[in-house]
């Protein structure tokens, strides 16, 4: 096994994560991993996720050192919606790589939603640094239906 893998080894990494929820509309989470040997964090994600009926929200944070081939990724993420009638709303994400000091993706849009559905018409900006594929601009619909998908972070009340 590859050496990036940490599967060559008599021991394995340890895992670890722990998540809280102080009261609803308020949650976090942290997973990391650790090498065997020196304890050093390889890859850490945390989270935040917090809402109210009308605005929620989310913030993560992500660093992975696991790869020796690959340079250390470092991105951070934001994202929310607003509602500002009782179905209608903006929402908006970005993620930020903070190692190259770029940000590849950001969206900006407007949704309605009710009991049974969520669409947004969207509107993002992938702002791709690769030498082979160039930023873009898209416009896209996206539906949701709430007993079956969710965006990852949502109203507390919502189905």
């Amino acid at each position: 096994m590859p050496a990036r893998s940490s599967l060559n080894q008599t021991e394995s990494d340890w895992v670890a994560a722990a998540s809280v929820q102080p009261f609803t509309g308020l949650a976090g989470y942290s997973r990391a991993l650790l090498d065997s040997r020196s304890g050093e964090v390889r890859r850490l994600e945390a989270g935040l996720d917090a809402g109210t009926s009308r605005i929620s929200g989310f913030a993560r944070y992500f660093s992975d050192k696991v790869d020796v081939n690959v340079p250390r990724i470092e991105t951070a993420q934001f994202g929310g919606q607003v509602l500002v009638t009782k179905h209608w709303g903006l929402s908006g994400s970005a993620s930020f790589d903070l190692a190259n000091k770029v940000t590849p993706l950001e969206q900006f849009g407007l949704l309605y939603q009710d009991e049974c559905t969520h669409w947004e018409l969207i509107y993002q900006h992938n702002g791709t640094y690769n030498r082979t594929l160039h930023p873009n601009d898209t416009i896209m619909v996206r539906l949701l239906l709430v007993t079956l998908g969710s965006t990852g972070y949502q109203r507390p009340d919502f189905r």
